[in-house]
């Protein structure tokens, strides 16, 4: 069976690479997500526009728990970080970017995840929520030297590669960053 990094070399179609993200085990999906050359990001985003919808309840299932992404990104360096969502009974979910020890230099990047347009899921870094579940950093804001130059005015769009994994393009002030990321959904107990 080809990877999925195998299947983007090859410009599978949508239906092709959602069947077989689906049909991995959840670790071996997270390994082939991983695995994923960060140019080869773009491709995937166009053609998974319009292909299946998501909404952010999806995304951030179950309600009042922390649910972890594994993150692979299309920069040359510091591409494999983590998203973290919480969606709690009432209210918006939200989220962070978890990258360990750059954090410190960035901030964790707090966001609201909404649902978009088209089924999209937009992750929006222009506000900052008041809520902060049980083990998750400070709340800093989304300014300054590096944090502004990180999270700054962004928005992400989001589309459903397949029911655990999602891939993002970033925008600051409606301009394309030219950035983007795969998420897929952490293997239980694997964190």
């Amino acid at each position: 069976m080809p990877s999925l990094s195998e299947l983007l070399k090859r410009s599978a179609s949508a239906s092709d690479i959602t069947a077989h993200v689906d049909a991995l085990t959840p670790r071996q999906r997270v390994q082939q997500c991983l695995a994923v050359a960060g140019r080869q990001l773009p491709g995937l985003y166009e053609s998974m526009r319009g292909h299946l919808a998501s909404d952010v309840a999806t995304l951030a299932s179950p309600p009042k728990q922390t649910v972890i992404y594994e993150l692979r990104n299309s920069l040359p360096v510091f591409n494999v970080a983590q998203k973290r969502f919480y969606r709690p009974d009432t209210g918006e979910v939200i989220g962070y970017n978890h990258t360990g020890a750059l954090a410190s230099l960035t901030g964790p990047g707090y966001f609201f995840a909404l649902d978009g347009d088209d089924g999209e899921i937009v992750f929006d870094y222009t506000r900052l929520p008041d809520l902060r579940p049980p083990g998750w950093p400070a709340i800093r804001p989304n300014t300054g030297l590096i944090a502004g130059a990180t999270y700054s005015n962004m928005i992400d769009y989001v589309r459903a590669v397949s029911s655990h994994t999602f891939v993002g393009a970033a925008f600051r002030r409606s301009k394309p960053r030219h950035a983007y990321f795969l998420l897929t959904r952490a293997v239980e107990g694997a964190v």
